[in-house]
């Protein structure tokens, strides 16, 4: 692939604007947590870390709390948040 078919497809990627239908930043930082917290031993899926992540919560009894933490945890460094807070889930 050369230089110029490289910045043609490029230029078809960008006009797609996925920037406006898809957050690249939290589709990482998502990813990263699922992925830091799965080599950690969860088991929690990329839907229930989605889930986590984006709404803060966790369907009660699913999973352990040791997992829901190890997630929360991950998610509040990335977010670079001094302090976690673990709230029951009603």
């Amino acid at each position: 692939m050369d230089f110029q078919e490289l910045n043609k497809l490029t230029e078809k990627f960008e006009s797609l604007n996925l920037d406006k239908v898809l957050n690249f930043e939290q589709f990482n930082r998502i990813a990263i947590v699922h992925h830091s917290s799965a080599m950690e031993g969860s088991t929690l899926t990329l839907e229930e870390t989605t889930l986590l992540i984006t709404e803060g919560i966790m369907q009660v009894g699913l999973k352990s709390m040791l997992l829901w933490i190890i997630a929360t945890t991950l998610r509040s460094w990335l977010l670079k948040q001094p302090k976690i807070t673990i709230l029951p889930i009603s």
